[in-house]
């Protein structure tokens, strides 16, 4: 990844998932297709995830991990944020 990528993308309560969001967005990001992007279980209980953010804002909540090089976020407003973990 040698060009400065980082992405930003809210999630509302009326769209899918934030898992498969979250999903779409690396996809997107590192320009593959969202079936070859490793398996998130790898590095975050998905059902969790999903459970934190799903319907209700959480001020407080922020989620952080590493996932496909991106240094993944996860605000309790429902944005998440992806920035190239060598650009950090």
């Amino acid at each position: 990844m040698g060009t400065n990528r980082d992405h930003r993308t809210l999630l509302t309560a009326d769209e899918t998932e934030p898992t498969i969001r979250l999903i779409a967005a690396v996809a997107e990001l590192l320009e593959i297709d969202p079936v070859d992007c490793p398996p998130l279980y790898d590095v975050i209980e998905p059902t969790a995830l999903n459970e934190l953010f799903r319907d209700r804002p959480h001020a407080n909540a922020v989620v952080s991990f590493e996932y496909a090089g991106l240094q993944v976020t996860i605000d309790g407003d429902g944005s998440i944020g992806l920035t190239d973990r060598c650009d950090s």
